[in-house]
């Protein structure tokens, strides 16, 4: 994979990746709660080129939680963050947190952060949930795209560019109508867009392009991996 170079700089703050000595994984030690805290506190988080939030919201009652952020490249390596933890929350309250990690997730994870996934977990369970996760990174990433994937990725692109180029038609009448023709033309070149597509799609720009939000980050995943 394109990052295997960089394994080695990843030990420190790997977990699954390196073995049980890796369980040391953030720097800085911050005491966890109990089961990574009150399963009523609710957390979503995102990653970002230099680290990452956690968001918090108490529901119903008051309480804490912590957490760790792993992200998963595609070549199997799994990066744990510091523990993150919410403080202590009234029923209804919400707070975010900055995720650190010893490796900058921008510098491994390639164009939009297409080639990582990230999902938190308890502290206390983060080795174990790594060391699962990276046997599934390992099968989700390597192989050829099938049939069904080729169909999910242009129905993908199809709606980022029914966006791009209907949802400012001004005009209801006109607007509906350029809905249906971008329908009309998805479900015409589909055969042939599907067929294109697992002659000539690796894993990598279609991990990419399944992460796109619009038509730029599009275009960045094609340069990035031409045919």
């Amino acid at each position: 994979m394109r990052v295997a170079w960089l394994l080695p700089l990843l030990c420190t703050g790997c977990v699954g990746a390196a073995g049980p000595a890796a369980a040391g994984v953030g720097g800085r030690a911050v005491a966890a709660l109990p089961g990574g805290g009150d399963a009523h506190v609710q957390v979503a988080c995102v990653l970002l080129p230099d680290g990452g939030l956690c968001s918090f919201t108490a529901i119903d009652k008051p309480g804490a939680r912590c957490v760790k952020l792993l992200y998963g490249v595609s070549s199997g390596t799994v990066v744990a963050s510091d523990d993150v933890c919410s403080g202590r929350l009234a029923a209804g309250e919400s707070s975010t947190r900055a995720v650190s990690f010893s490796t900058r997730p921008g510098d491994v994870c390639g164009v939009v952060l297409s080639e990582c996934e990230s999902r938190p977990v308890p502290p206390a369970g983060a080795l174990d949930g790594a060391t699962t996760w990276q046997a599934e990174l390992k099968q989700n990433y390597s192989g050829p795209v099938s049939e069904a994937d080729c169909k999910k990725l242009n129905e993908h692109k199809y709606e980022i560019y029914t966006h791009a180029d209907c949802d400012n038609v001004a005009d209801p009448v006109q607007r509906d109508a350029c809905y249906r023709n971008v329908k009309e033309e998805r479900e015409r070149e589909m055969p042939y867009l599907v067929q294109d597509c697992l002659q000539y799609y690796k894993r990598p720009r279609f991990n990419c392009e399944m992460k796109a939000k619009d038509q730029n980050e599009l275009y960045a995943c094609e340069n990035q991996y031409p045919y």
